[in-house]
This record gives C-alpha cells, structure tokens and sequence, in this order.
C-alpha cells in the first residue's frame, strides 16, 4: 500500500482520525523529521517496512517487494565489494575494508 492509498482510505474510513493527523503533521517543526526523510518522497512508492530478519528468507520487507529489499540488496552488494577487495589484495582486512567504506562515504 503506498501513502497516498494510505491516506485514501484514511479519510474514507476515519476521516477524524485524518484531520487530527493532518493539524498534527503540519505543526510538526522541521527538526521534529529524521535529515533523510525531510526532502519529498514519491507518495506512489510503496514503503518497505523495517528488516527485522538478517536471513532474505525471513525477512517481511523482501516478501512485501517479491524480491531483495533495498536493505537486502545493500548487504550484498557490500559482500560482493567486500570479496572483489579481498581478492585484489589478500592482506586486507574488514576493518580497513570497511574504514575506506566510510571515509569514501563521508567525504
């Protein structure tokens, strides 16, 4: 279900419930919203719930998507990187792999 579906559906059924979050949400300071989730998201994207199962098996987010979720997804291409590292210089270590992953990120 995506959020304008949500919200759809919210004020078909509740519409009180609806006003209330309406007031609530745009009283809301901007500081009040996580930094990644203050720009605009498409509404008619699905959301993926949190991962809660380190196994894709397990996992609710990858059986909402029919596939990986982005969580998922991201812990394998950071293995396949991983091994693509390790094969290029034997020597390396995961904390140094991953030291190179965060310094590359943050700069």
């Amino acid at each position: 279900m995506t959020a304008a579906e949500l919200w759809d559906q919210l004020l078909r059924y509740q519409p009180d419930l609806a006003a209330q979050l309406a007031h609530h949400v745009r009283d809301l300071p901007d500081w009040a919203l996580p930094a990644d989730h203050r720009a605009a998201t498409n509404p008619n994207q699905p959301p993926e719930i949190t991962p809660y199962a380190a196994s894709p098996f397990d996992c609710q987010a990858c059986t909402e998507t029919g596939d990986q979720c982005r969580y998922h997804q991201g812990v394998n291409n950071m293995c396949d990187e991983l091994e693509q590292a390790a094969a290029d210089n034997p020597e390396l270590t995961v904390r140094a792999f991953f030291a190179a992953v965060e310094e590359e990120t943050y700069q």
